[in-house]
């Protein structure tokens, strides 16, 4: 049999994704009962190409900032170490076609930025 890891990701095969995606990467019940759910935002192919560091943190500030308009019970939104997508956690039971519903309206106000306007929480007092 083969070894089933901790980490949910690991026993994802990689090889067998195609990105971009968005898939429910696990849903968790907490000891009073809340669920919540784990999704793997893929933007890139997994050990094939990798996002920017300066990519990743601007999409990470403002699909922070603009997510919580779109869903409620955020947790995080935060980058994978491998920098080829986001992890999105969430309250709730949502599946994967509603949350890329959320992330679809997120990215046409990322498309619709002006190059003019500051990025959230770009002041490093925020």
């Amino acid at each position: 049999m083969e070894k089933k890891y901790n980490v949910e990701s690991f026993n994802l095969d990689h090889n067998a994704v195609t990105a971009p995606y968005v898939r429910l990467a696990a849903t968790y019940t907490g000891p009073n009962g809340d669920i919540v759910t784990k999704f793997d935002i893929r933007f890139t192919q997994p050990n094939k190409a990798f996002l920017s560091t300066g990519a990743m943190h601007t999409i990470e500030h403002l699909v922070a900032e603009y997510i919580r308009d779109e869903v409620s019970g955020v947790i995080d939104f935060s980058p994978m170490g491998c920098r080829t997508g986001f992890y999105f956690t969430l309250f709730g039971n949502k599946t994967e076609e509603e949350v890329s519903a959320h992330f679809k309206a997120v990215f046409q106000k990322l498309l619709d930025w002006p190059d003019t306007k500051k990025l959230p929480g770009y002041d490093p007092k925020e």
